[in-house]
């Protein structure tokens, strides 16, 4: 009986304090709201706004493992079921164990792409851009040093963002840039980089526990202070509200079809946007298509996307896009890896519709190696 009379004042206690809180929360937004007119400020700063640029980067100096869901391992069919490590330097670029000890002040190359670039379900030392690194020490005996910007779901307007705020500082000789899946999803849906879920537009307004507050100050200080149970609520959270696992699109499924100009032209503007910015800093820029194994023939993808009303067509934008980045390598006179065409369209190599494993991301670690060797390194 006390069990339960004490089990019902600490309850009662925590349902205090949550409306306290979220009444002195709605005292701080009215403070300091933002479309609140006539309001006598003191300073410049009040003038300001929460929303940010949207810098889509795994969290600096981090040192974690990670699991693929039960969910995710369903649709990927050679994904091995284990730990996976990841690093990060102070920029949030994803590193291995030779990045740890050379000079961080020299960076020769780096990165930038989506998930089929960070490779996080592959072996820290068999991520391609990291085994790059690898091989081109050891082959050359040099200090070479390479990051990996890659974020998933990142498109290639963030990645030109990812450039501009954190890739130009390191003064990189030469950057790589892959990108057509993540346009793609965007693209498809509203037809602009501008227009798309929180987590991929090019503002970054909120954080995860939106339903809470509509002030983030509680939010952030409780995620600083106690990081791991913001995660236990925040996935909570997703649950409760959607019933299922967080659908960063579904305010976009309904929408009108996109017509394939608009995409096209999108993605050669983005592009192109990336490459300019590049040789203005006088760093050279080379394009890489997306391995994938997108083939109607693959009764495997098909299954994986039967959702898709129709998927030949699908798969011929995917592919066009991967033309376009030929025609721009061409049009921009600089230099091109072909993966689309190099790497076997297979299960051996690819789990799913676009992300390597182990021997696929090593086959292609090995393709670049080979390349900058004897593009840039054979001189």
């Amino acid at each position: 009986m006390k069990l339960i009379k004490y089990l019902k004042i600490f309850v009662i206690n925590i349902l205090i304090i949550l409306i306290l809180l979220i009444i002195f929360d709605s005292l701080l937004n009215f403070r300091y709201s933002e479309t609140k007119i006539n309001n006598i400020v003191s300073s410049d700063d009040d003038l300001l706004s929460r929303r940010s640029y949207n810098i889509r980067e795994y969290i600096p100096n981090l040192d974690r493992y990670v699991i693929p869901s039960k969910n995710y391992l369903s649709e990927a069919k050679t994904l091995e079921n284990k730990k996976y490590r990841i690093r990060t330097n102070n920029d949030g670029f994803i590193i291995g164990e030779q990045n740890i000890n050379l000079d961080k002040n020299k960076i020769d190359i780096i990165f930038f792409g989506g998930s089929t670039t960070n490779c996080l379900y592959v072996d820290e030392d068999k991520r391609f851009p990291y085994l790059v690194q690898k091989t081109l020490n050891r082959e050359l005996n040099n200090d070479i040093q390479i990051l990996n910007a890659g974020v998933y779901g990142k498109t290639s307007m963030l990645s030109t963002m990812d450039l501009i705020t954190k890739g130009l500082k390191n003064n990189p000789e030469i950057v790589f840039l892959m990108h057509n899946i993540n346009d793609f999803s965007v693209l498809e849906k509203s037809g602009k980089y501008w227009d798309a879920p929180i987590s991929r537009s090019l503002i970054k307004q909120k954080i995860h526990i939106e339903a809470l507050s509509s002030s983030n100050f509680f939010i952030r200080t409780f995620y600083v202070l106690t990081p791991n149970i913001y995660y236990i609520i925040n996935r909570f959270f997703e649950i409760l509200l959607n019933n299922k696992p967080n659908d960063e699109f579904i305010e976009y499924r309904n929408s009108e079809k996109i017509d394939k100009k608009i995409i096209f032209q999108e993605y050669i503007k983005s592009i192109k946007t990336f490459i300019a910015i590049a040789k203005i800093y006088e760093i050279e820029v080379v394009l890489m298509t997306q391995f994938n194994r997108m083939n109607i023939d693959d009764e495997y993808i098909v299954q994986l996307n039967s959702e898709i009303k129709n998927f030949e067509e699908y798969i011929y934008v995917y592919d066009q896009l991967n033309n376009l980045v030929r025609e721009i390598a061409n049009e921009e006179n600089i230099n091109l890896i072909d993966l689309d065409l190099l790497l076997p369209q297979n299960e051996n190599y690819i789990y799913d519709e676009v992300h390597l494993n182990n021997n696929g991301s090593i086959f292609v670690a090995d393709l670049i190696s080979n390349f900058l060797i004897e593009n840039y390194y054979n001189k």
